[in-house]
């Protein structure tokens, strides 16, 4: 006989200081979910088994974030990261590392203003 672990929807405080709101299997988030960190980093997206595994959205509170897809609790498959400076990294990741193909955007200059001319 399998036993069978009890899905529920809750917020959970963790010993390390991180809360947790979201699907829960057994008491582990498992399905989707938002946790914070006591540094006040956000994750939001799917979790499996305890970990950040799915497609989701981290964001530092350096202004860092990042879109895209999980395994394991690292980077892994398409996503875009997006740095405090404006530039970006659209492409494969893989074990938390860029990865094969991507496009790395700098930051987009500002735009030039020309004043008008008098005659």
């Amino acid at each position: 006989q399998q036993h069978q672990q009890e899905v529920t929807y809750d917020t959970v405080l963790f010993d390390d200081g991180s809360v947790y709101t979201g699907t829960l299997k057994g008491g582990v988030p498992d399905g989707l979910g938002t946790c914070t960190w006591k540094d006040g980093n956000q994750y939001d997206g799917a979790w499996k088994a305890g970990v950040m595994s799915g497609f989701g959205t981290y964001v530092w509170t350096s202004g860092q974030r990042y879109d895209g897809e999980w395994k394991e609790g690292k980077r892994h498959g398409i996503g875009v990261k997006k740095y405090k400076d404006g530039s970006s990294f659209e492409g494969f990741w893989r074990e938390g590392r860029k990865h094969g193909v991507g496009v790395f955007r700098p930051k987009k200059p500002p735009a030039l203003v020309y004043p008008c001319m008098s005659q």
